[in-house]
Parts: structure tokens; sequence; C-alpha cells
């Protein structure tokens, strides 16, 4: 069996309750980064995500070495499924729970683009949508306007679309926003 073999079987049947970053030691992360970002198996780079994810909420201490592949991850995939794993991963990197040190304006930028481009993009899934909310509103005193297009965001998303996740999170946010 080859390498891609052993990395497809094991990343489509690991559960969430066995993933810890000992699977590193089978698959290191810059490789789980490189599948997740491939476009030929969208499977198998959700699932490479999804791994990442999985793992570095359950351990913070690998945001500080892997923030820059994290981000870089966010700005360049288009696989819908893998930008749900990092924007949960980004909107951690931006958190008050993040005690690392804080990105740089260009980073943060890259983020604002990406994550404007995601809201704005229709076929954007309401689960990544609503990550994006939160990741804009941690990004909400980067820019003076952020805040008002946020709101604005979050208020035509709830008039037009009110699933639960849109009005719950929505609704949460607009309170913070006041």
């Amino acid at each position: 069996m080859n390498n891609y073999e052993e990395t497809f079987k094991t990343l489509l049947k690991i559960r969430v309750s066995e993933v810890s970053s000992s699977i590193f030691e089978l698959h290191p992360l810059n490789q789980l980064f490189i599948l997740s970002l491939q476009t030929d198996d969208k499977q198998i780079a959700f699932r490479a995500a999804w791994i990442i994810e999985t793992v570095f909420l359950k351990e913070p201490h690998y945001f500080p070495n892997y923030s820059r592949q994290v981000i870089d991850a966010y700005n360049i995939t288009e696989n819908w499924s893998c930008l749900r794993s990092y924007t949960k991963l980004v909107m951690w990197i931006l958190s008050p729970k993040n005690k690392f040190p804080t990105l740089e304006s260009g980073q943060r930028k890259r983020i604002l683009e990406k994550t404007f481009a995601c809201l704005l993009d229709l076929n954007c899934p309401i689960a990544v949508k609503v990550n994006c909310f939160d990741i804009l509103y941690y990004l909400k005193n980067d820019e003076d306007w952020i805040q008002e297009e946020l709101t604005a965001l979050i208020s035509l998303c709830i008039s037009e679309n009110p699933t639960p996740a849109i009005k719950s999170r929505g609704n949460r946010l607009l309170k913070k926003l006041k």
C-alpha cells in the first residue's frame, strides 16, 4: 500500500474520539495542511482540515507555531467543508482565549478580505457564514466601518434567511455590538 492509500485509509476511518496529536506521528502536520488544500479529493481535504481543527482546539499549544499555516489555509482554500474547520481556527486565533502573540496587521487584513468574500458568496454554507460573523466581530476594531457593516450583514441574513443558526449566532452578536 502506498503512502497516499495509507493516509486515505487513516483519515477516513478516524473518529473524533480517536483524534489526538499522536496522529502527527503517522501523518505530519505539514502533510495534513497540504492534504487539506489539495483539490483532487475533497473528502480527504475535509478530513485533513477537520483533524487539524480537532487537535488544535483540544491542544491550543499548536497555535503559536502554526497560526501562519492556519491563516494561509483559510485564505487559500475554496472548499467549504475545509473552510468550516479553518473558520473555527481563525475564530480561536482572534478570540480573547488566545494568549499567544497577536497577528500582524497584514494577516488581519487578509483574514478580513477572505471573510467578506465568503459572506458575499451566495454558495456560502450557513456554518461558515456564522463563523465569519464571529471573525468579523473579533476584527471590528481594526477598521471604523466593520462594526456597521457586520451589524447590517447580520440583520440582513436574519431577515432573509432566518435559520436557527443564523438567528442564534446573529442575535447574540447583535446584542454584543450595541
